[in-house]
């Protein structure tokens, strides 16, 4: 068995370089697919991507090992998770993407954290303290300072940024969804039988813009961003993100992805030559003090029975 099979944390360390990987993989992601978008539909892309993720996490979860079929009665839980994780939340991203500039999509994304506390805590499974709820607020302070457009810009601009801010919330849903799964199974094999589910909105959504795409005409570069969304912004990223959840814990792993939409936005200033607003920068500064006042103030989970 592959060493990245392991259910329970192989190894700790202080520093993980898969994770570092994935975040300069997910980092240039946001440029890769305005790039991609020059010649390619959002639909065709999230057809193109969904598929060659789905085919290479069978690979993965065959390697280690795992049954590809879904253990008995847990089917329609599987599927649930994939229908919003990365179907309905693939298409929010994809469309809002269309819409928005790199740096605003990667510091909305990271809210998807601030989403899954709030989860956590109507659904009963944590309190919130003060601290989680006014670090929620700041948070969302800054949000509205990246989102808020900028005079004179275009009505689709905000609804791009609005489009990647209910991914973040779809993203959240998926991870609660996905939270007793991932203690039973392999993440491999959760993201593998999971995908069948966001087919169900990818296929419909995509198909069409696929087949009327002209692929053997595409730049080279275009199909190069299109191969890079797909496999290594998908697959390749999620293996090593995975493997790196075991090097430093899921807490140390949300550090990291701390560092992703500065790296986005200055990939986007370097490649495509998008500016960085002071606004964005402040934003960006508030999400971040928000999100790390409310993780720190979170408190542990109620005992089982506990009303």
């Amino acid at each position: 068995m592959m060493p990245y099979c392991a259910v329970v944390p192989f190894r700790r360390s202080a520093f993980s370089l898969p994770l570092a990987a994935t975040m300069l993989f997910w980092a240039f992601n946001f440029v890769a697919v305005k790039l991609a978008y020059r010649e390619v539909s959002p639909a065709a892309l999230g057809l193109v991507r969904t598929v060659a993720t789905y085919l290479m996490m069978v690979v993965f979860t065959a390697a280690c090992g795992e049954p590809l079929g879904y253990p008995r009665g847990s089917a329609a839980r599987f599927l649930a998770m994939g229908f919003v994780a990365s179907g309905l939340y693939m298409v929010a991203f994809l469309e809002g993407m269309g819409r928005t500039s790199p740096a605003e999509a990667a510091i909305l994304l990271s809210t998807s954290s601030l989403f899954v506390m709030l989860l956590s805590a109507w659904l009963g499974y944590e309190r919130l303290r003060r601290g989680t709820v006014l670090g929620a607020l700041v948070a969302l302070g800054g949000v509205a300072l990246v989102a808020a457009p900028e005079p004179g810009s275009a009505g689709s601009h905000l609804l791009g940024n609005g489009l990647i801010l209910l991914g973040s919330a779809l993203w959240a849903v998926g991870v609660m969804l996905a939270k007793p799964l991932s203690e039973a199974h392999s993440p491999y094999r959760v993201l593998m039988l999971s995908l069948p589910g966001a087919l169900v909105v990818i296929v419909p959504y995509g198909l069409g813009a696929t087949v009327h795409t002209e692929w053997a005409a595409l730049h080279p570069i275009t199909l190069a961003m299109v191969a890079y969304v797909a496999v290594f912004a998908g697959g390749v990223a999620f293996s090593l993100f995975y493997l790196g959840v075991r090097q430093v814990g899921p807490t140390g792993a949300m550090l990291y992805q701390y560092a992703v939409p500065p790296a986005a936005a200055l990939l986007a200033w370097a490649i495509l030559g998008d500016p960085v607003r002071p606004s964005q920068v402040a934003g960006m500064v508030l999400t971040y003090a928000g999100l790390t006042w409310a993780l720190r103030s979170r408190v542990a989970p109620r005992p089982t029975g506990e009303p």
